[in-house]
C-alpha cells in the first residue's frame, strides 16, 4: 500500500520539564541559527491566569517551517504537501539538533520527546485498499476506515510507544488515498529526565524506526490484525 508512499511532514515534539526563555528571544535565536527562511513571529504577551499550554509564539516560513512555543512544549514541524524527499528529511534533523543545542544554552531539559511523520499513499478506493490489507470482514459498501496500534519499543536506550494510525482521506494537495501517521515518543511510564544538547540523537534513533519500510512491514506482515 505505501509502496509508493510519501512523507509529507515531519514534527518534532518537546515536553518541557524544566527551563524557560523569552518568546522574542527565542524568536531572534532561530532566525539567527536555523536558517528556517524570513517571518515575522507571532508573539503572544503574558496575561495573568495564561495556562501553560497556550503558545506564546507562532513561526511561520514560506519554506515549510512551523515552530510553536508554549510554557509546556515547544513544536517544530516541516511540512511540504508535495512531499518530502530524504535530503529534505535530514536537513530537518539537523534543524532540530541545532534547536535542541540552543535550548540547552537556556537551561532546557524535557520530560518526553516525540517524533511524528505523516505519510500518504494515493487510492481511488483506500478504504476498500484498507480493508483488504489489514482487516478480515467485507469491503462492501465501507466509505471509511481507520486504524491505530501502539507498539510498545525499545529504541536505544529509550522506552519507546512506536503509533501507526492509519485512516482514508484527502492528503496533500487534495488528493484522495491513505494517510498513517507513525508516531515515536518515549514511554510516559518510564519517567526520564531529557537533556536538550539529547534532542539531535535521539531523533535520529527515532527517525530510523520511522521509515515508509516500517509502515509497509506493517501493512504486509498482518501486525494489528482485527
Amino acid at each position: 500500500m505505501f509502496d509508493k508512499g510519501f512523507f509529507y511532514s515531519c514534527q518534532l515534539a518537546l515536553f518541557v520539564g524544566s527551563g524557560a526563555v523569552r518568546a522574542d528571544d527565542l524568536s531572534s535565536l532561530i532566525r539567527s541559527r536555523l536558517d528556517i527562511g524570513e517571518y515575522e513571529p507571532m508573539l503572544i504577551p503574558e496575561q495573568p491566569g495564561m495556562p501553560s499550554e497556550f503558545p506564546r509564539l507562532h513561526i511561520n516560513t514560506a519554506e515549510g517551517y512551523r515552530l510553536s512555543m508554549s510554557r509546556a512544549r515547544i513544536d517544530f514541524i516541516l511540512e511540504l504537501p508535495l512531499g518530502l524527499d530524504q535530503s529534505h528529511i535530514d536537513n530537518f534533523r539537523v534543524k532540530c539538533e541545532a534547536l535542541g543545542s540552543l535550548l540547552d544554552e537556556k537551561g532546557f531539559n524535557f520530560t518526553r520527546i516525540g517524533w511524528i511523520k505523516n505519510a500518504f499513499s494515493q487510492s481511488d478506493t483506500p478504504a476498500q485498499d484498507m480493508i483488504e490489507a489489514l482487516a478480515k470482514f467485507s469491503s462492501e459498501q465501507v466509505s471509511d476506515f481507520s486504524m491505530s496500534v501502539t507498539k510498545k519499543a525499545t529504541i536505544g536506550e529509550w522506552s519507546a510507544n512506536s503509533l501507526y494510525t492509519i485512516t482514508n482521506g484527502v492528503g496533500p494537495a487534495g488528493l484522495t488515498g491513505v494517510v498513517c501517521v507513525r508516531d515515536i515518543n518515549n514511554d510516559p511510564l518510564h519517567p526520564v529526565v531529557i537533556a536538550a544538547s539529547q534532542v539531535g540523537s535521539i531523533v535520529e534513533a527515532f527517525d530510523q524506526v520511522a521509515s515508509l519500510d516500517s509502515i509497509e512491514l506493517f501493512v504486509n506482515s498482518g501486525e494489528g490484525l482485527f
